[in-house]
C-alpha cells in the first residue's frame, strides 16, 4: 500500500487525542460488560431497578443480615413496585364490590341489594355514572334489557371472581360478559364494566405473581434496560468504560 492510500490518523488531521482515552480499548469494550452480570453466582444484587420497578434492594449481606428467609422475602416483595401496584388495586376492587352490595348477611351501601330485581328502565338504560360534576345516579353501569341495575350485577360478579359472595352460576363477570355479547352494538356499556374490571383483576394478579416470583429469584436474568444501556454507552464513549457490575 502506498503512503497515498493511508488512511489519515488522528495526528495526521492535527487531532489531540483526550488525556487518559485509549482508542483501542474503547472499540474492544463490551458495551454490556458495563451492566450488572446477573449470571454470576458471586455477584450480589444492588438497589432498585427504576426503569422496571423490581425491588431487588435486599441483596447485600449487611442489609440481610440478621433476617430469616421469610423476612429478606417480604422486604423484596414490598420493594417490587409493581406488585404492589397490584395489591393496592385488588384491595380497593375488593373493597369497592364488598362496601356496596354487601358479603355474608350484612347489607352494602348501594341502594339496590337485590342484583336481579328488575325495574324500570331510566335514561334509555344508558349509565347514569358522571365524573364532573361526580354522580353515581340511579343506575351508574346503566340497565340491561329487563331493567336490572348493572352495577350491582357488576359488583356481584366481582366478588364471585374473587371468590367470595354469590357462587356461580348466579353471576360472574365472566358471565355477564357472555350473556351481553349480543348487545354490544346496542348497549356496549353492559359489555365494557365487566371486561374492564376483568382485566385490571388480571393484571394486578399478574403483578403480585411478578413481584413475588423476583422475591423468591432475584438472580432471574433480565433484558439490560435502555437506561442501562445509554449509561454503558456513555461511559465508553468518555474512555471510562467501567466493568464494576461484572467483577
Amino acid at each position: 500500500m502506498s503512503n497515498d492510500d493511508k488512511t489519515p490518523g488522528a495526528d495526521d488531521l492535527g487531532i489531540e487525542p483526550r488525556p487518559g482515552f485509549d482508542p483501542d480499548a474503547a472499540i474492544e469494550t463490551d458495551p454490556l460488560a458495563t451492566l450488572p452480570n446477573e449470571n454470576d453466582p458471586d455477584a450480589v444484587p444492588s438497589g432498585d431497578d427504576e426503569s422496571t420497578g423490581r425491588g431487588e434492594g435486599v441483596g447485600t449481606s449487611k442489609e440481610v443480615e440478621g433476617l430469616s428467609q421469610g423476612q429478606i422475602v417480604w422486604s423484596r416483595f414490598i420493594r417490587h413496585k409493581g406488585a404492589m401496584g397490584g395489591v393496592l388495586a385488588l384491595v380497593l376492587i375488593a373493597l369497592l364490590s364488598m362496601s356496596s352490595m354487601g358479603i355474608f348477611g350484612i347489607p352494602g351501601w348501594w341502594r339496590i341489594q337485590d342484583y336481579n330485581a328488575s325495574g324500570n328502565v331510566v335514561n334509555g338504560a344508558a349509565p347514569t355514572l358522571t365524573l364532573w360534576p361526580f354522580s353515581l345516579g340511579e343506575h351508574p353501569f346503566g340497565q340491561d334489557d329487563i331493567g336490572r341495575d348493572n352495577f350491582a350485577l357488576v359488583m356481584k360478579g366481582i366478588q364471585t371472581s374473587l371468590g367470595f359472595g354469590v357462587k356461580p352460576p348466579n353471576v360472574s363477570l365472566g358471565m355477564l360478559i357472555s350473556q351481553y355479547q349480543g348487545a354490544f352494538a346496542t348497549r356496549p356499556w353492559l359489555f365494557w364494566w365487566p371486561g374492564v374490571f376483568i382485566i385490571f383483576i388480571a393484571l394486578s394478579i399478574n403483578f403480585i405473581g411478578d413481584g413475588l416470583r423476583d422475591a423468591f429469584d432475584p438472580r432471574t436474568k433480565r433484558i439490560p434496560s435502555q437506561r442501562q444501556m445509554d449509561k454503558a454507552m456513555a461511559q465508553i464513549a468518555t474512555g471510562n468504560p467501567s466493568t464494576e457490575g461484572a467483577k
